[in-house]
Formats: C-alpha cells, structure tokens, sequence
C-alpha cells in the first residue's frame, strides 16, 4: 500500500512540476465545441483527474465484481464441506456396520 501511495505521489508531483512548466494560455478546439484561452495547466490537471478518476471507477467495477464472486464461492465452498462431512459420516457408519 505504500509502495502505491509513493507511486501516485511521485507521478502527481511530475504532473505539477510539467504544469508550471507549461503555464500558457491555449484555445481548446474538439468537435464543435470550443473554448477560448484556457490554462494549460488546468487542462492538464483535469486531464489528470479525469484519467485518476476513470481507473478508480475500473478499479472499483472489478472488486465488485469480486466480491460477488468470492461471495458466491464461499457459499459453494460451505455446500461442498458440509456433503463431504456427511459423506465421511455415512461412510463411517457403513465401515463400523460391516466391521462388527
């Protein structure tokens, strides 16, 4: 866990040395949509934040997704011990009924 908070430490920490770095005004152009004169820093950050935010939403889909599946394995898991006792049970009883 550290080792990931260093990480993204590292990495925010370049984006924001880049950003001052490069802390003209840009006109934005995409499609039909335009907006005149913004920072390249804020684009940049936000582009940042936006990529932060898509991976944690990936993230967070697949531990879901996860956690149902562990969930739903455990349960099968308790089915499958429980028969596998009463195997051994039946089988036990079968051994001492034949052993007497």
């Amino acid at each position: 866990m550290l080792k990931y908070i260093l990480i993204v430490l590292v990495i925010a920490l370049l984006v924001a040395l880049f950003a001052v770095q490069n802390a003209l005004q840009v006109d934005i152009q995409f499609l039909w949509w335009k907006v005149p004169q913004v920072s390249l820093v804020m684009i940049m950050i936000s582009s940042f934040a936006g990529g932060a935010l898509a991976a944690f939403l990936l993230t967070l889909a697949r531990q879901i997704r996860s956690t149902f599946q562990i969930r739903e394995l455990s349960g099968l898991n308790r089915q499958l011990t429980a028969e596998i006792e009463r195997l051994k049970g039946e089988t036990g009883d079968n051994l001492n009924q034949t052993g007497q």
